[in-house]
Formats: C-alpha cells, structure tokens, sequence
C-alpha cells in the first residue's frame, strides 16, 4: 500500500507519454503512406489567374549606397 500512489502516478505518465508517442508515429507512417501513394501524381494549380495580382518584394538594403545599388543590379537581371 505503501508505494501504490507513486506507482500509480509513474504509470499514468508512462501510459501517456506511451500513447502520445504512439499517436506522433502512427501520424508519420500515414504521411509517408500519403506521400508513397501520390508522388507520381503532378500537383494541379489550385486556381487560374485571368490577371496576376499585385505583389510587394521588400529587398534588404543596409544603409550602404553600394549594396543598394549591387542588389538593385542583381534584382533587375
């Protein structure tokens, strides 16, 4: 009687930590069965544009006139 509360508490997190790593591996096997069922399907697009949107490119630039004007030239390539 005098150990069962300790036991009982070691055996609660041993069951639980039991059945969350099982859940994280039974998880993985269905990703890889995913991926091995569908690798040779080609991805399809999710939409068609009739018009590209908009986007914004924030180019780093570091106080420096001469990074400014390196990136400036690699970007417009």
């Amino acid at each position: 009687m005098e150990g069962s509360v300790g036991h009982i508490i070691w055996t609660v997190c041993y069951l639980s930590t039991l059945i969350g790593l099982s859940a994280y591996g039974i998880h993985r096997y269905f990703i890889i069965y995913l991926y091995l069922k569908n690798r040779k399907r080609p991805p399809e697009p999710s939409r068609c544009f009739e018009q590209l949107p908009k986007v914004t490119m924030q180019l780093p630039i570091f106080n420096e006139v001469y990074v400014a004007e390196r990136l400036l030239r690699s970007v417009s390539q």
